[in-house]
């Protein structure tokens, strides 16, 4: 008998065959049950919590529930905006849950639906955004240095 096997987020299946078609028979369904087992699997062993990326711990921190809590606020809206979805990507967030982490009520219109501001962001689905390209450089050119400004060193 032959197996295959098929790497999950909770480990691995192995399925039993003989034939291509039995193995198409075993394989009908398989998404389904992975979905209900994974699903089961993290209830009762949740993911590890995460962490801040490299060189922005003081500037947020997870909370057990999965939302950031940040530390820096950088006092242009935009920086706001760009560094809590920075704090979440590659995931997108709600703008509810980005309203909440900011501050900034309705962030659409005043940040993120701006002319100016929309190349940083980019939309999925109906109320979920994240960050674009030019949105992860705005926050590694523009917005890190704020966090770690150049000390001058004092001349004696």
């Amino acid at each position: 008998m032959t197996e295959a096997k098929i790497l999950t987020s909770f480990g691995s299946i192995r399925v039993s065959y003989n034939s291509t078609e039995e193995l198409q028979a075993a394989l009908k369904g398989l998404e389904e049950q992975i979905r209900m087992i994974s699903d089961i699997t993290t209830k009762i062993s949740p993911p590890p919590p995460r962490t801040a990326k490299i060189a922005y711990e003081n500037a947020y921190r997870f909370s057990v529930n999965g939302s950031i809590e940040l530390f820096f606020f950088p006092p242009v809206s935009l920086h706001l905006a760009a560094l809590a979805l920075f704090a979440y990507y590659p995931d997108t967030v709600t703008t509810a849950e980005l309203e909440k982490v900011t501050g900034i009520t309705d962030i659409v219109g005043k940040v993120i639906g701006q002319t100016k501001n929309k190349k940083f962001f980019r939309k999925v689905g109906n109320s979920s955004y994240g960050l674009s390209e030019d949105g992860l450089k705005l926050v590694s050119e523009k917005i890190r240095p704020l966090m770690h400004p150049v000390q001058e060193s004092a001349e004696e």
